[in-house]
């Protein structure tokens, strides 16, 4: 019954905007101002036997499909250079403000003089609509999680891992939308452009010739023809880009199989088939901080901090909230750039374990964790790897899942994962467990623990749970009051 509501409501205002149109006609008394349904009815019978009005429907399409597609091309290109750089956001500023604040009928006028009537539509369409576009893709870029960005800086994910893995699937939740937008303004500028530029083969052309010879029967046929293609065409192209995964300002969750990752990546190969970067050498350089300063605002974090953290070791920085103990691993991962604070760091490179669930929502459990692997392995040897860490932690049944389908423990299982798979002698956790319960907790260090067992690490941990620091490190460092203040 609900669904049936719609569609009696529906058809209720179509019987009612027909008789309001008919009972208008009869008052009025002028076919040539405003014909009857069954006229125009007929009208378009009439058209429909005739080649030329094939012609221009196929013609008319075509250049709409034409712009569309090209729209989208340019506009996704350039959203993604503007998103991603502030100059060519700020050069692009004056050229689309003008296009928006141009009236299409002026813009046409105007293009008359320079292009071939044929052509004058299609570019047109796609200048108004380059805009909308441009716009939808550099704001999506933008507005991409700034977490996931941070978690991306850790892990020193090039430009193009960043685009495809991260900034893509944010995208996309605005695409679908933006195409549907542009999709309707490129048949509105293209019918405008063929009425007023007057090509060949046109359904605007036979509109205005229609026009001139005074038949507004066949005019208002043609314009229903017009409106009745762009709700048909929208329907099949949107099916079109839901198939692809992109419903109107969503993303539809793709179902992934296993052809995803390499078929052999369920029954994973030995440390040694993935060379060099499977396996981390030991870490036994020490982590040096000295005479380490560094404010926020007015207020002093850090004030000649000098400490030294042991190689190969579990080290708990254990401080009350708000003492600085998130800031030191900001600055030890690089976040925190040297030109912001003084003092000197010696830190090998590092890998992260946060607090808070950096996972990119959007893709697969396994392509999460291979996403900092992309740097230095091949894809097949990055899905191998992600996939023996998944393994390792105990959730390879969740390898093609979505991260909003985990836990928090199992979410920090997989931030586990990835830190261990990449290489870096130095893993840092900046209160993992603490929103966690005590099961959970137990959980995350038990698997940490079995992690560190197979491939010696320097983990540093921070917490305000000084029985957690008791419990799992080798050693405690407490920040010194001398640097709380």
């Amino acid at each position: 019954m609900k669904n049936l509501k719609p569609k009696f409501f529906f058809t209720l205002s179509v019987l009612l905007f027909a008789a309001a149109w008919e009972i208008t006609a009869k008052i009025i008394s002028s076919p040539l101002v405003l014909p009857n349904l069954e006229d125009i009815f007929f009208r378009l019978l009439k058209l429909s036997s005739e080649k030329k009005f094939w012609l221009s429907v196929l013609v008319t399409f075509s250049r709409v499909l034409l712009s569309f597609f090209l729209t989208v091309i340019l506009g996704t290109l350039l959203g993604f250079a503007s998103g991603l750089s502030e100059n060519i956001r700020a050069f692009l500023i004056f050229p689309f403000a003008l296009i928006r604040s141009t009236p299409v009928v002026a813009l046409i006028m105007v293009m008359l003089f320079w292009f071939p009537s044929e052509s004058l539509p299609v570019i047109c369409g796609i200048l108004m609509a380059l805009p909308v576009m441009s716009d939808a893709v550099s704001k999506a870029v933008q507005n991409t999680d700034k977490n996931i960005l941070e978690m991306a800086q850790i892990f020193k994910l090039k430009l193009p891992v960043r685009i495809k893995g991260i900034y893509i699937p944010y995208v996309k939740t605005y695409f679908g939308g933006a195409c549907r937008t542009v999709f309707s303004l490129s048949w509105k500028v293209i019918a405008a452009g063929e009425i007023l530029s007057l090509p060949r083969y046109a359904l605007g052309t036979l509109i205005q010739d229609n026009r001139i010879l005074l038949e507004p029967a066949s005019v208002f046929a043609l314009v229903f023809v017009l409106t009745l293609l762009c709700v048909i065409s929208e329907k099949f192209i949107f099916k079109f880009f839901h198939f692809l995964g992109v419903t109107l300002g969503r993303l539809r969750r793709p179902r992934v199989v296993p052809s995803a990752v390499p078929a052999s990546a369920s029954i994973p190969e030995s440390d040694a088939a993935f060379g060099n970067a499977s396996r981390a050498a030991p870490a036994t350089d020490a982590i040096l901080v000295t005479d380490l300063c560094f404010s926020y605002g007015e207020k002093n974090i850090f004030t000649n901090l000098s400490l030294e953290i042991e190689g190969g070791k579990i080290t708990a920085l254990s401080a009350p909230t708000g003492t600085g103990k998130s800031t030191l691993l900001k600055i030890l991962s690089g976040l925190i750039p040297s030109n912001e604070y003084k003092g000197t760091i010696t830190c090998p490179e590092i890998s992260f374990i946060f607090q808070d669930d950096r996972l990119v929502p959007e893709i697969s459990v396994l392509e999460n964790i291979a996403l900092p692997l992309f740097k230095t392995m091949s894809k097949k040897g990055a899905y191998k790897k992600a996939y023996e860490y998944l393994q390792k932690v105990g959730l390879e049944e969740k390898a093609f899942s979505k991260t909003e389908n985990l836990s928090g423990g199992e979410k920090q299982k997989v931030q586990a994962a990835r830190a261990f798979a990449f290489d870096a002698p130095v893993i840092l956790m900046d209160e993992g467990t603490n929103s966690l319960d005590q099961v959970s907790k137990k959980e995350l260090w038990e698997t940490i623990k079995n992690l560190l067992s197979e491939n010696d690490r320097t983990l540093i941990f921070v917490t305000h749970d000084a029985e957690e620091a008791k419990t799992y490190a080798d050693k405690i460092i407490s920040l010194p009051e001398a640097v709380r203040k």
